[in-house]
């Protein structure tokens, strides 16, 4: 195959738009793509997936994606937390 390569990196970029956009449906099309197409998120790509589903106003989809990371062994950061907290602020 040819083209851009199917990183985290690549699908933060467009999962950044969603968000922009609140457009939280096109962010989890794109995050059932990133999981069929076997790429692996990072906490960026977590911490995105918390703010479009947040400026979507869907705290429990937002809750959801800040738990992911712990379920998956990593620790969150900063940046996730303070998302979530200006979710719940939007509800």
């Amino acid at each position: 195959r040819s083209g851009i390569p199917a990183t985290a990196d690549n699908y933060n970029v467009l999962l950044h738009q969603c968000a922009k956009r609140r457009d939280l449906e096109s962010a989890l099309k794109l995050d059932s793509t990133m999981k069929s197409n076997r790429v692996a998120p990072d906490l960026v790509t977590w911490d995105i997936m918390v703010n479009v589903a947040g400026k979507a106003g869907n705290v429990d989809v937002a809750k959801s994606f800040l738990d992911e990371p712990i379920r998956r062994g990593f620790t969150n950061n900063v940046v996730g937390y303070r998302t979530m907290v200006a979710s719940y602020g939007r509800a």
